[in-house]
């Protein structure tokens, strides 16, 4: 199925109570789980209560104890499961005693990449495939990366040359990860340009400290913790790059602490008007990633990186350990 035409069909139809999705393309298997996030949480006032567990680190019994049984601070949850094609046959046979009987206030979602025909023969898959919404989210052809590149800057409030979006795609291939960081990059390079041509992406494509933070920001954001100590440890290697970075992450969390304090008294619009922000779905993004902070920890963040940039232009020697500290924090 088409990443639209499960949008689509998210929007029409009753949610279900069960949902296995899976294809080859990372970027798109996890706007799907975002649109499928933010239809779970359609109509409440109220958060979601949103769990992430590996079979590989959480027997089944558990997670099934956790979907039969909701916290008293939500009135519904999802929770998302990955690792679970391993799973034995009686292990699988829970899952589906489950599935006959499933929790009214919990949304489950099995989250796989591609799977080979061997995997699709598994009687885990089978399982699934009888008692889930099943979705294969197909990856886009080359025409319609196209397409979707041009729809994404559009979404921004760019357009683009031609011979711009050939030469992006070619440089980048069909990985809408890898595109997106560079659509990022080009909107802030192009800054109050609001077309960009061919020589602006191949000056951005040279632009490698640009590509370096974003990693990092997603990092931080995806609370991956080794790897943001890994890109931030890069990047400090240039004081420039480590004020640019500084300059980016404040902006960000800035953003996310906005969000915390006005989700709920403001609809989409009126929020995305105040924080500066009129891409919807870059919006909802953050609004799920905000989730994840509490006021206090994005307000400390920020207090932080203003004390090392400080530290930074006064030369001091310490800055790494700031540095070390403030991802531990917001990675926690």
């Amino acid at each position: 199925m088409k990443f639209l035409e499960f949008k689509s069909t998210l929007q029409n139809a009753k949610l279900d109570r069960n949902y296995f999705l899976y294809g080859p393309d990372p970027y798109l298997l996890d706007q799907a789980r975002q649109l499928l996030v933010y239809r779970t949480q359609e109509g409440l006032k109220e958060e979601i209560h949103f769990v992430r567990l590996e079979l590989e680190e959480t027997p089944v019994e558990v997670i099934l104890r956790l979907a039969r049984n909701l916290t008293i601070f939500a009135r519904r949850q999802m929770i998302q499961v990955k690792g679970f094609m391993k799973l034995r046959e009686n292990q699988g046979k829970k899952l589906e005693e489950y599935f006959r009987d499933p929790s009214d206030f919990t949304v489950l979602l099995f989250l796989a990449g591609e799977l080979a025909k061997e995997d699709r023969e598994k009687k885990i898959f089978k399982i699934l495939e009888s008692w889930t919404r099943t979705v294969e989210i197909s990856a886009l052809a080359e025409v319609e990366v196209k397409r979707w590149i041009g729809s994404k800057l559009k979404a921004s409030g760019f357009s683009i040359e031609a011979e711009a979006v050939a030469f992006l795609q070619e440089s980048q291939g069909n990985n809408l990860e890898r595109l997106s960081h560079e659509i990022e990059k080009l909107t802030l390079y192009a800054g109050q340009e609001r077309r960009i041509t061919l020589p602006m992406v191949e000056a951005a494509a040279g632009f490698c400290r640009h590509h370096n933070v974003y990693e990092l920001l997603n990092a931080i954001l995806g609370k991956e913790k080794l790897r943001a100590l890994k890109l931030a440890i890069e990047i400090m290697s240039d004081s420039s790059e480590t004020l640019y970075m500084i300059s980016l992450l404040s902006r960000q969390l800035r953003q996310l602490l906005q969000i915390k304090e006005m989700s709920g008294k403001l609809g989409i619009a009126e929020l995305a008007k105040q924080i500066g922000l009129y891409n919807r779905y870059a919006l909802e993004k953050m609004m799920l990633q905000a989730r994840h902070f509490s006021k206090r920890s994005l307000a400390l963040a920020i207090s932080r990186l203003a004390m090392w940039d400080d530290r930074i232009k006064r030369s001091s020697v310490d800055t790494k350990v700031f540095a070390e500290l403030l991802i531990h924090d917001l990675t926690n």
